[in-house]
């Protein structure tokens, strides 16, 4: 009888715990947004390089007279105190270099950036200059001889 007792007990069966399942559509929300935001962030520019080449020692004087170029702020370039855009200092440098371009160096004036002196090296490259030198306005000169 006892064993008939247990049996007829009432037996409540608990709800089991049911698993989470993972919803894929937020998910594949955040995958949009973040291809979105990396393909809004990108720069698709175009890299190149230059090459800058230290001066050889024991090298002898060239005899041409170098071209001093002080570059300001916003892209102006300054040869003998006169002041030129971007323009006016490309014809300038292709009037200065009939058979060959002479050395040039790029000084920056106060408040320069490095996308101002690198805008004055690829207008010297498209005039054909060999010999690119930067010099630091402190005195001291990079990429050959000052």
């Amino acid at each position: 009888m006892a064993a008939s007792a247990a049996s007829s007990r009432l037996q409540i069966k608990r709800p089991g715990r049911t698993r989470a399942r993972i919803g894929l559509t937020s998910l594949i929300d955040v995958i949009f947004i973040l291809l979105i935001f990396f393909m809004l962030a990108t720069r698709f520019e175009v890299w190149q390089a230059l090459e800058v080449s230290a001066g050889k020692a024991g090298a002898a004087p060239s005899e041409t007279r170098p071209l001093h170029v002080k570059i300001h702020p916003g892209g102006a370039f300054e040869i003998d105190g006169a002041r030129l855009d971007g323009g006016a200092f490309s014809v300038r440098l292709k009037g200065e270099g009939k058979d060959s371009l002479p050395p040039v160096f790029l000084e920056p004036a106060g408040g320069a950036r490095l996308a101002d002196l690198m805008y004055g090296a690829e207008i010297v490259r498209r005039a054909g200059g060999q010999t690119l030198s930067f010099v630091d306005p402190q005195g001291g000169a990079s990429g050959g001889e000052k």
